[in-house]
């Protein structure tokens, strides 16, 4: 295991197959997938990618799938500096020790925000935020402000509980493997507790979904070859499509 909210599963996985059907453009600086639905109607997700970012095509693909599955226009901006190189999937070894330092998610916070401004344009109604692995950081910053209205974190790294729990304001879906060194059982109870009494105090939703026999990383990078994984991912989509369909105004 490593420091700084990474671990192995955080660095291994399977790089998909398959054509992305979006378009690469800038938007606020940064290089931008854009999955475009069938019929926009002004519902619009950002995607915030694990550490090895836009370019792993897995990204793009599950970009492509909600789009295609929940009518939502998907954005995935690349935040990260330098995002770390997918032959790292492919076993090959990378300095994480000089990567961290300059690519901690807490890092760019201000992007996030930025990112969230700049989208919002006059046919936007409303903004919702999913995150994996190095991804969840920016959703739990971004829950504590009014720039987005709806947050989904998949096995998210470099949480910290309670206070990335605690700043939550806005309706949060939870999806969660069972071996996750970053985001423990012990932090899924802690945050359950958490997310339960703002419910009680200020009737905010969540939702935790537990995928038994799933690592950090399968909702994104998990195996084809193994069914369980392959079955809680796709269940990890539905589950998605049916948060935005709920807490997303179109």
């Amino acid at each position: 295991a490593m420091a700084s909210g990474m671990c192995d599963d955080c660095v291994s996985g399977e790089e998909k197959t398959g054509v992305p059907q979006g378009k690469i453009t800038m938007i606020d600086g940064r290089k931008t997938y854009i999955a475009e639905p069938e019929k926009f109607d002004g519902r619009v997700v950002i995607y915030f990618h694990d550490a090895f970012g836009l370019e792993l095509v897995n990204n793009q693909l599950l970009c492509d799938s909600y789009a295609r599955e929940a009518g939502v226009r998907v954005y995935l901006p690349s935040y990260l500096e330098n995002p770390a190189p997918i032959s790292v999937i492919r076993g090959e070894p990378f300095d994480w020790q000089t990567w961290l330092p300059k690519n901690h998610p807490n890092l760019f916070l201000k992007v996030y925000e930025s990112f969230a401004k700049a989208i919002r344009t006059a046919d936007v109604k409303s903004i919702g935020v999913i995150g994996f692995c190095w991804g969840g950081p920016a959703c739990f910053h971004l829950s504590s402000t009014d720039l987005i209205d709806s947050v989904i974190v998949a096995h998210p790294s470099a949480v910290e509980v309670p206070a990335s729990i605690e700043k939550i304001t806005k309706p949060c879906l939870f999806l969660c493997a069972e071996i996750d060194h970053a985001f423990p059982m012990e932090s899924v109870d802690a945050a359950k507790k958490i997310m339960a009494e703002k419910e009680k105090a200020t009737g905010l939703k969540s939702k935790f979904v537990m995928y038994p026999g799933t690592r950090h990383g399968f909702a994104v990078r998990g195996m084809s070859s193994d069914e369980v994984t392959v079955k809680a991912a796709d269940d990890a989509l539905k589950q998605a499509v049916q948060w935005w369909h709920e807490t997303l105004i179109a």
